[in-house]
């Protein structure tokens, strides 16, 4: 089995990295192979990962309550106690590999970034389309 304090320190630093960067929670998701993923909550690729698989899910963490105030972030315990009861649970063991851990998802920020650029083609060619039936 792989070191799930060390899994559990990197996805406590993603968690911190973006509640600093972005202000947001993080969705730390759990595959039955072994990998694991910290995703910010907001992006395109945390709400594609729960769509697919919302069984991976293990917790958003450092999100926001339901009056708008910010969660504080957990405890490294408690990210490595939710790890571990989420492998057990499924009968499955943390994988002890370099890419267990999808930290940037880099492939997400790809997708975003493609989201983000039809969105703003779309808006264009409706804007242009208004201007043109004036």
């Amino acid at each position: 089995m792989a070191d799930l304090q060390r899994v559990a320190e990197r996805a406590l630093a993603k968690v911190k990295e973006v509640r600093r960067a972005r202000g947001c929670g993080t969705a730390v998701f759990a595959a039955p192979d072994g990998r694991v993923f910290a995703l910010r909550s907001e992006s395109v690729s945390a709400d594609t990962m729960l769509q697919g698989n919302p069984g991976w899910l293990i917790c958003e963490y450092a999100g926001r309550h339901s009056t708008g105030a910010a969660a504080p972030c957990p405890a490294l315990g408690d990210i490595a106690e939710d790890l571990a009861f989420h492998f057990a649970s499924i009968g499955r063991e943390l994988k002890d590999i370099p890419e267990q851990l999808d930290l940037w998802g880099f492939h997400g920020a790809f997708a975003e970034a493609l989201c983000q650029l039809a969105k703003v083609h779309r808006n264009r060619r409706q804007y242009m389309a208004a201007a043109w039936l004036r």
